[in-house]
């Protein structure tokens, strides 16, 4: 369960993953990290009262998947985080499109989860979401960075770990 936040604007950093984090490394493949993004989601929405998005077989996302790791408390804190989340998951879901010709199977969820959302919060949140829980494998002695100081860590993170 991370959020690999290559760049302040959610698009753009799903533009940077990598193709197996977007379900482009073999075919029929699901989009891994919007998947996790979706189960962060569903953690946040249960604990606010909200509405589950389902899965592809209709049953509801589990609200307690992993829901004390570090990105889904993140995402918990403030409906900001959870825009900025759910805006990424999105544009992971456009890439995997774009570049497959192929609807991901979990579009459905997403755009339910999308629907949950600005039902419940009509104010686009606009600007840098709070500061940034780092990934559990980014060991400094601190877990709590801002926007632009946690982007340069997972840029680093990921050029070393997930890219080579």
């Amino acid at each position: 369960m991370n959020i690999f936040i290559l760049d302040l604007d959610p698009e753009v950093a799903a533009n940077m993953l990598v193709p197996m984090h977007v379900g482009l490394h073999k075919n029929g493949a699901t989009p891994k990290m919007a998947i996790e993004g979706l189960q962060m989601l569903a953690t946040m929405y249960h604990e606010r009262g909200w509405p589950i998005h389902s899965k592809l077989n209709g049953d509801p996302y589990s609200p307690k998947g992993h829901p004390f790791h570090r990105c889904s408390r993140w995402v918990r804190e403030s409906p900001r985080n959870a825009w900025w989340l759910l805006r990424h998951v999105q544009s992971i879901c456009k890439r995997y499109l774009r570049e497959t010709g192929c609807r991901p199977s979990i579009q459905t969820s997403v755009l339910e989860a999308y629907t949950i959302f600005s039902d419940r919060m009509p104010v686009k949140l606009i600007g840098e979401p709070h500061n940034f829980a780092v990934a559990d494998g980014i060991q400094l002695g601190q877990n709590r960075f801002t926007p632009t100081e946690a982007v340069d860590l997972y840029l680093e993170y990921y050029k070393i770990k997930e890219v080579t």
